[in-house]
């Protein structure tokens, strides 16, 4: 377990040996060389290279004179500052991404292909990290679990995370997942979907033996197919066991999603602000914060809203919404009494 939990080092770039001498230091304390060569077990002639290595890291002080004392640095001082420095090195990337690549869009919509478990898993954490109005999901009990901390953090950014899981009571789901969540159940096995911000969809297909595969898109047509799929097939057929919270802000870019937490709240007596952002039917995008009222749900075609915004209501629909006033990109709901 002990060389389990040094290992995520090599994350940071250190080879097997610069781990082991660095673990020897960690938890034995200040050592000299020939110390180091017999607790950490690495060979002779390659200590004074792995610890000058290390030195230069930043991952351990020696100390001055003519016989030298090697310490560690904590990793909450070292690996910070290469977080930090990576953190940097990122922003840089990103921006200058941003600023320079192709704005031509894809002649055809694709999908992309996930193989791997844990290649799948990454994708999916990727997902659900970078979320920051919605995370609708299908899984598992245990393969939630492994998403749990995703899940939580994400919810703590104010994200939105919509859950249905199978085979499991509510007793189980409650206590395995807590009451961060909007979640449902359901009896049978349910197709194991990701949707955030209505602009990623993964799906898994399977496992091929032990090795679980997905496909995923950021396609708008995709994305548009999988998500009604879910809610006709998967969400709307489950039964509540946590409802949508009335003590916080809850943000959506799902139009079926908000319609159904609207609908919840309303029902319960309760009032909603809203800032909304969508894309007016006359063209245009717009801002705006307004009262919601009502909202008219017709299966198989419509989920709308209606919100009175200087003394006129607007209808929001989503984003394929071709009879309402705006179609959908956000939504924050403020519940009140």
């Amino acid at each position: 377990m002990e060389e389990d939990v040094f290992q995520v080092l090599q994350d940071f770039g250190l080879s097997p040996y610069e781990i082991r001498v660095y673990r020897a230091l960690v938890l034995n304390g200040p050592q000299t060389a020939g110390e180091v060569l017999k607790s950490s077990g690495i060979p002779q002639p390659r200590v004074y290279d792995v610890l000058k290595k290390l030195s230069e890291r930043g991952l351990v002080d020696v100390s001055a004179g003519h016989r030298k004392v090697y310490r560690a640095v904590e990793p909450s001082v070292s690996l910070n500052r290469h977080i930090k420095k990576l953190q940097s090195g990122l922003s840089i990337l990103n921006e200058y991404i941003r600023n320079s690549k192709s704005q031509k869009d894809p002649s055809e919509a694709r999908l992309w292909l996930a193989t791997g478990t844990q290649r799948t898993m990454d994708r999916m954490r990727s997902l659900i990290e970078g979320a920051s109005s919605e995370v609708i999901v299908s899984a598992p009990l245990t393969k939630l679990l492994e998403l749990k901390r995703e899940l939580t953090e994400a919810c703590e950014r104010g994200v939105t995370v919509a859950i249905v899981s199978y085979d499991v009571d509510e007793a189980k789901m409650m206590n395995a997942l807590g009451r961060s969540f909007v979640m449902k159940k359901r009896e049978f096995r349910a197709a194991e979907v990701l949707i955030t911000d209505r602009e990623n969809v993964m799906l898994n297909l399977g496992t091929d033996g032990d090795s679980m595969y997905s496909i995923y898109s950021e396609e708008s047509e995709i994305i548009h197919v999988i998500s009604y799929f879910y809610y006709y097939t998967i969400w709307y057929p489950s039964s509540y066991v946590s409802d949508f919270p009335s003590d916080r802000e809850l943000r959506f870019s799902t139009a079926w999603l908000a319609t159904e937490a609207i609908q919840s709240l309303l029902a319960r007596g309760l009032k909603l602000s809203a800032d909304i952002t969508c894309i007016l039917r006359e063209g245009g995008r717009k801002s705006f914060t307004g009262q919601v009222t009502r909202i008219e749900r017709v299966l198989g075609l419509k989920h709308t809203f209606y919100v009175t915004y200087r003394g006129k209501e607007i209808s929001v629909g989503g984003r394929t919404a071709r009879v309402e006033d705006a179609r959908l990109l956000q939504v924050k709901l403020r519940p009140y009494s």
